[in-house]
C-alpha cells in the first residue's frame, strides 16, 4: 500500500534476474513476453488473476496456461511453517502483484489483499497499522525480524502487551467482521516468572470488563487453557461471561485442533449475521451461534490488545509466549475460500 510501482521495463527484467533458476526459462518465455501496461507488468500495479494460494491460470492477461505452470512448479509452503521465508513458486507467477522496493529499487514481489481489509499491522520495522497508521502502545513487547512474512511482534509471557484505543474502522458492532493473524508459541505454557495468573494466551482482543462480569462485551481471540487440552478460541461478550471456561455460554467457537510451539498457525475469527466461525491454517474447526439478540454483545468500546489482554480492574493477564505476524482486521466475513487461500500465502501482502 506504501510502494509505487517501478517502470515496466525495469519490473519485468528484474523480476527475471532476482528469480531462483529453476523458474528462469520458463519466466524468460513466459513473462517476457507480455506485452507492457498489461497483467503484473502494467505501469501501475494490477492483480493480474487470482489470489495467491490457487492452483492454475486465470486465463487473464498476463497468465500462462495452467500446464505450463504446473510442468514446472514443484513445491509450494505449507501453512504454519517455516520461519518466515517462503519459497515463490511457479503456481504463483500469474497471481501475484509485482511492485518496487522503496529502499533498494528492486522489483518484489506480493500477494493482494482482500476486500475490507480496514486494519493491518503488518510489523515491518515498527507497530504502526499500514492502513490508518494507528500505532500499538508496547509495554515489553518487541518488533523481531522472524516473523510469519518478514517481522513480527514478540511476546516474552512474562509481562509484555500491546494496546492501542481501535481505530473507528473497526468499530462495526452487531455487523459481520473477521480477525486474522498469525501465531507462532514459543511453548504452550507461561515461563516461570509470568505475571499471568491464567494458562491462557490472548492473541488478539478486543474486549471490556464490566463490573464483577468479565467478557461482558468485545471480542477475543485466544489460546485457552494452555496447561490442560488447550485449545483455541474465538469468543464473543455476553451479559453473563461470554467467554466462560466452563463453556456454558454459546458465544464460543472452539478448535478441533490443540495448538502446536514450535510452528506457524494461522488463526482467523469470522461473525457473519451473528454466527461465529473459527479457522485454524485455513480449515474450519469451530462454529457456535449466540442465538438471541443481545446475547453477544459488541459495542465496539474497548481498546485493542495484541499478546495479553486486561480483565476485572484493568489488570493485564493472559500474556503471549510468542510472537504474532500480520494482524488484519476486515469489515465483512471472509468465506470459506478466502480464508483457505490467506493461509496457503507463500508471498507476503503488497503494502
Amino acid at each position: 500500500m506504501r510502494r509505487p510501482s517501478a517502470p515496466a521495463e525495469r519490473v519485468r527484467a528484474g523480476f527475471v534476474a532476482r528469480s531462483p533458476p529453476r523458474m528462469q526459462r520458463l519466466l524468460a518465455s513466459m513473462v517476457l513476453a507480455i506485452p507492457l501496461g498489461s497483467g503484473c507488468f502494467a505501469d501501475s500495479p494490477t492483480v493480474g488473476g487470482a489470489s495467491v494460494g490457487s492452483t492454475g491460470s486465470t486465463g487473464g492477461p498476463g497468465s500462462s496456461p495452467t500446464s505450463s505452470a504446473s510442468a514446472e512448479s514443484s513445491s509450494t509452503s505449507a501453512p504454519g511453517t517455516g520461519e518466515g521465508s517462503s519459497e515463490v513458486t511457479d503456481a504463483t507467477v500469474d497471481t501475484a502483484v509485482d511492485t518496487t522496493d522503496g529502499s533498494t529499487g528492486e522489483p518484489t514481489m506480493c500477494a493482494p489483499a482482500p476486500d475490507g481489509l480496514v486494519a493491518w499491522w503488518s510489523f515491518e520495522g515498527d507497530a504502526i497499522d499500514e492502513v490508518t497508521e494507528l500505532a500499538l502502545m508496547l509495554t515489553n513487547a518487541v518488533v523481531v525480524d522472524e516473523g510469519r512474512f518478514g517481522g513480527a511482534l514478540g511476546f516474552d509471557g512474562l509481562d509484555a502487551i500491546a494496546r492501542a484505543n481501535a481505530a473507528a474502522v473497526m468499530d462495526v458492532g452487531d455487523g459481520d467482521f473477521s480477525i486474522e493473524t498469525w501465531v507462532y508459541l514459543e511453548s504452550l505454557v507461561h515461563p516461570k516468572d509470568s505475571l499471568s495468573a491464567l494458562d491462557d494466551y490472548a492473541i488478539v482482543t478486543r474486549m471490556i470488563s464490566l463490573g464483577a462480569t468479565p467478557n461482558a462485551d468485545g471480542w477475543r481471540l485466544l489460546m485457552f487453557g494452555g496447561g490442560s487440552a488447550p485449545r483455541w478460541w474465538f469468543c464473543m461478550g455476553g451479559t453473563d461471561n461470554g467467554c466462560d471456561p466452563d463453556g456454558s455460554t454459546p458465544n464460543v467457537a472452539v478448535s478441533t485442533s490443540a495448538p502446536v510451539a514450535g510452528t506457524w498457525t494461522h488463526l482467523v475469527g469470522v461473525r457473519a449475521t451473528g454466527a461465529l466461525r473459527l479457522y485454524v491454517d485455513g480449515a474450519l474447526e469451530g462454529t457456535a451461534d449466540p442465538g438471541a439478540p443481545g446475547q453477544a454483545v459488541n459495542s465496539d468500546r474497548g481498546p485493542l490488545f495484541v499478546g495479553a489482554t486486561e480483565f476485572v480492574e484493568r489488570v493485564p493477564d493472559a500474556m503471549t509466549y510468542g510472537r504474532v505476524d500480520e494482524v488484519s482486521f476486515y469489515d465483512r466475513a471472509l468465506d470459506n475460500a478466502e480464508v483457505a487461500e490467506l493461509a496457503a500465502a507463500s508471498l507476503p501482502r503488497c503494502r
